[in-house]
């Protein structure tokens, strides 16, 4: 019996992960669940900033798209790194991801620039620039997911 915390040993015939708390620490470490993290943080970073200025149509605009950027992004950080997207078959979770990081992308930079040309706050601006540092993260996880969905696309044909 593995204690917490130890690597758990799989059947000799399933996939061999290395495995901590239930998540795939192989997926992780790796790129993309390293790029997901740190959209994670910025996106929560952002988030955060905003709520705590609360004040203007442009910001609360801005709150939802980080709420949903952040929530959508942890969901599928999530699905990834527990191999859940697995036993999930209805969804494409590569396409999903795709089109998450894009969405994610165009909204935090159009909504972003509202909330940074605002009556002047110092919350408002590190909020939007925040955005902005999540919105290049989402550009560079589009590409990447963009990567592994055509590649995963061409091993299934």
């Amino acid at each position: 019996m593995a204690s917490f915390g130890e690597e758990t040993k799989t059947s000799p015939d399933a996939e061999h992960v290395e495995r901590k708390c239930g998540l795939d620490m192989s997926y992780v470490k790796s790129i993309n669940g390293i790029l997901k993290a740190k959209q994670i943080g910025w996106s929560l970073l952002a988030f955060t900033l905003a709520c705590i200025e609360g004040s203007g149509i442009s910001i609360v605009f801005f709150i939802i798209a980080t709420l949903c950027g952040w929530t959508t992004t942890f969901v599928i950080w999530f699905m990834f790194s527990s191999h859940t997207y697995k036993k999930v078959t209805r969804i494409n979770w590569f396409l999903a991801d795709l089109v998450v990081s894009l969405a994610a992308c165009v909204l935090y930079v159009c909504i972003g620039i509202p909330v940074i040309i605002s009556p002047f706050c110092p919350l408002c601006i590190a909020a939007a620039v925040f955005g902005f540092i999540a919105a290049f993260s989402y550009g560079i996880g589009f590409w990447q997911a963009y990567r592994t969905y055509r590649s995963q696309t061409y091993v299934e044909v």
